[in-house]
């Protein structure tokens, strides 16, 4: 299930192999923990977050991933070079 989320946070951020992203996510005390780390390919405008929740890991990488767009993540994974 982790690996799945951890998919899912990618895909909806439309991050592939060259972008500078990280995504784990691992169960703690019974709950989901989902963290992440998103930067420009030079490593600047770095984005930390972490979500903890009860759902799935799915509901989670949902919550997580619209928590990283609405903090710049699309802009700085897809910026022009």
């Amino acid at each position: 299930e982790a690996l799945h989320a951890e998919r899912a946070v990618l895909f909806d951020l439309q991050a592939d192999c060259h972008s500078c992203i990280a995504i784990h996510f691992s169960r703690v005390e019974g709950k989901w923990m989902g963290t992440s780390m998103v930067a420009r390919e030079d490593g600047s405008g770095l984005i930390k977050e972490l979500e903890v929740g009860g759902g799935s890991a799915l509901e989670l990488a949902a919550k997580l991933a619209a928590t990283l767009r609405g903090k710049g993540a699309m802009e700085l994974l897809h910026e022009e070079q």
